[in-house]
């Protein structure tokens, strides 16, 4: 993500891969993030019992591969890795993620394919 200079007065403009333009908005209050990171960090390092929106949130950044991305990065183990695999296995939320993010692997994988089949016979 790069940014452009916009207007003064103006939130920058950010572009996702040099094409898609987006804005960024920060938060005024980032608060609850951190009660979010710390409550994770305990239930994942320290061994507390999660509350029901503490496990959905990290059944679902297990199942979809972004836990490791967490920032500050978390004292990985086997045991923290344990913990966020038993909560992901616990949570209707995060199979349906997991499936998802499969299912759209899978359809990318395949119209890449269909895609370069279709460029190969024009081409010859």
């Amino acid at each position: 993500m790069t940014a452009t200079v916009g207007r003064p007065g103006v939130m920058p403009l950010w572009r996702v891969l040099g094409v898609f333009r987006t804005t960024r908005l920060p938060a005024e209050d980032t608060g609850h993030e951190a009660e979010l990171r710390r409550k994770v960090r305990a239930v994942l390092v320290d061994g507390e019992s999660p509350d029901a929106r503490t496990a959905a949130v990290i059944a679902l950044l297990s199942s979809s591969g972004t836990l490791p991305a967490l920032r500050p990065p978390l004292a990985w183990s086997a045991k923290v890795r344990e913990r966020a695999k038993e909560l992901e296995n616990g949570s209707w939320g995060a199979a349906a993620v997991n499936t998802a993010v499969t299912r759209t692997a899978a359809a990318i994988a395949v119209s890449s394919a269909a895609v370069s089949v279709a460029v190969i016979t024009a081409v010859t």
